[in-house]
């Protein structure tokens, strides 16, 4: 079965006039890596954490610079089950504080994960072995989504953690952690959660174990090698939250994981490296229908009402559902990923930052859950990333590959690419270029975005007033980050089809969701991102108990089913060149 069918036959109940395919889902597949690729980590799934998911904790600084600090996959470890992984990194040099703080890694997935009738969440991993205490390796469930109370900008988050401390290693008993946040404050009463050890049989933190959450309405239940350790019943979390992977050293506030021994190096070659292996991850969704709401997601059959060319009195773009509406340059395009059609997005070019996009409302209520989705093309033909200047060989990068190109050609009459000096000889003039440039790739300020905002009866976005009453910010949206022209990353994404999700949940006062897609032009530069199979789904739980120990991951009973819910399975991760 693959996703050609499924959207097509997802058109043709449109052009049928079913504007909804419901169907349920016993257990679907949404995320599996075996990190058994080469370099870095896929950037379509993971990223490094940037504004406020935070940058420091305890006394490590997390690595933020994508075009150096992405961690590997496809490390060779022969006790992996394919004999390959991925490794998190903590230092003890820092070459942004010598010896006062370490170095760590945190990595997270684009996409969240909302919990609808069911989320299971299990990775194979183990710390790489040491007898040094004072790091806490984690795979955990993470969002700060709200203020409590409103408006106080006092941020709470949702959380669900595996901790795998090298105190426990260090000392005579090795025994997992786990913990759980929801709606929890970062300091004072309540802000270290609900920590709690596991004690397992012979257990070594330095081997490979499979760690599972089990994330239901009203319960958490944590697995160690599928046995049952631990079971909560109360203050469970409600909101979707992204996954991560870290390596970190706590200070003194996190007394179980603290070690004083540990200490940060002043100098590189004094450095000690620790690490987290880790050997596959998988999220599967259970006990959840999945209701598509979006009307022509294939952009095969339906006009885009733009406001450059006027709205038709008959449509509402505040409140109106089933019709595309669109601001800035929005055409078809005959490139697609299934079908004849699909969007093409660029920027309106007005001198100003200011953007282009479509958005489409459908109905909803408050406590209702979605995932919103779109395969999205960045051409290389057409690309949104702007060349380096002194990348004289024009591979995205300035390298010393550059310098042997302006060697190879010093003192001639000729025009070398990215060759933003103006002079007609190779010269001095060159070399100063490559030397300013060197290290820099190829980029740009533009990028995509997926998001997903809640509108009330009179279709303006539920916002949340900040500290100041007047300060208001749309903390209800939820976004995914699609091609950015700022990502070193993106020439290796570019040419092929790649699917993006975000899932939201609609706050008090819904009335509408809205599907947003924006192409974001900061400062006029060309490029263009085409669009297809788009899609809108309400996921509603299908549970008749909290439990999700007897619902596994069945195959699906009916004709309907299989293909829905094997063919979403699929392009959830597709990647197909064109």
């Amino acid at each position: 079965m693959n996703c050609s069918f499924v959207s097509t036959l997802k058109c043709c109940c449109f052009a049928l006039g079913m504007h909804i395919l419901s169907v349920a889902a016993s257990g679907q597949l949404i995320l599996r890596d075996d990190f058994d690729g080469s370099g870095i980590v896929d950037p379509a799934v993971w990223r490094l954490p940037f504004d406020t998911e935070g940058n420091f904790v305890g006394r490590t600084q997390y690595r933020g610079n994508p075009s150096t600090d992405m961690p590997l996959q496809g490390v060779a470890e022969p006790l992996a089950s394919d004999g390959k992984v991925l490794e998190i990194d903590l230092d003890t040099f820092s070459p942004i504080d010598p010896g006062n703080q370490f170095l760590g890694t945190d990595i997270l997935t684009k996409r969240n994960f909302a919990r609808a009738g069911g989320l299971t969440i299990e990775a194979r991993m183990r710390l790489k072995p040491t007898s040094a205490g004072g790091t806490v390796g984690g795979f955990f469930l993470y969002d700060v989504q709200r203020d409590d109370p409103p408006g106080s900008g006092n941020q709470v988050r949702d959380e669900i953690d595996w901790e795998l401390l090298g105190n426990q290693v260090a000392g005579s008993t090795q025994n997992p952690a786990s913990n759980y946040w929801n709606d929890g404050p970062f300091s004072g009463p309540g802000s270290g959660g609900d920590f709690e050890f596991h004690s397992v049989t012979g257990f070594d933190l330095t081997q490979f174990h499979d760690y599972r959450v089990e994330w239901a309405p009203g319960q958490l239940q944590w697995f160690v090698d599928n046995t049952l350790v631990r079971t909560e019943t109360s203050n469970i979390p409600d909101d979707p939250m992204k996954l991560h992977f870290n390596l970190w050293a706590p200070d003194s506030d996190f007394s179980q994981a603290f070690d004083a021994a540990l200490q940060p190096v002043t100098s590189a070659g004094d450095n000690t490296k620790y690490q987290v292996q880790v050997d596959h991850v998988e999220v599967n969704r259970v006990n959840t229908t999945a209701t598509e709401l979006l009307v022509d997601g294939s952009f095969e059959t339906e006009p885009i009402y733009n406001f450059g060319f006027g709205i038709p009195g008959d449509v509402d773009p505040a409140k109106g559902t089933g019709d595309w509406i669109g601001f800035g340059n929005t055409p078809f395009d005959t490139l697609a990923s299934d079908g004849f059609s699909s969007l093409k997005l660029y920027g309106p070019f007005n001198g100003s930052a200011d953007a282009s996009g479509v958005w489409q409302n459908a109905a909803a209520s408050p406590g209702q859950e979605f995932e919103a989705s779109v395969m999205a093309y960045s051409p290389s033909n057409d690309s949104i990333l702007r060349p380096a200047a002194g990348d004289f060989n024009a591979d995205g990068a300035v390298n010393i590959a550059d310098y042997t190109v302006w060697r190879n050609n010093f003192g001639a009459s000729t025009s070398l690419p990215n060759d933003t000096t103006g002079e007609a000889t190779v010269g001095a003039a060159q070399y100063e270029l490559w030397q300013e440039n060197f290290g820099n790739t190829a980029s740009s300020e533009n990028y995509t975005q997926l998001v997903l905002t809640f509108h009330d009866a009179n279709g303006d976005v539920l916002q949340e007033a900040f500290a100041d009453p007047g300060n208001l910010v749309n903390k209800n949206a939820q976004d995914v980050p699609i091609f950015d022209g700022r990502d070193p990353n993106l020439g290796m994404l570019e040419d092929q089809w790649i699917q993006y999700q975000v899932n939201a949940i609609a706050p008090a006062g819904t009335s509408f969701v809205r599907w947003n897609l924006y192409f974001v032009q900061l400062n006029s530069e060309g490029g263009a991102v085409i669009f297809d199979e788009a899609s809108l789904l309400r996921l509603d739980s299908t549970a008749l108990s909290s439990s999700l120990a007897t619902a596994g991951v069945p195959e699906p009973t009916s004709a309907l089913l299989l293909v829905f819910a094997a063919g979403t399975a699929y392009c959830l991760r597709r990647v197909r060149s064109v």
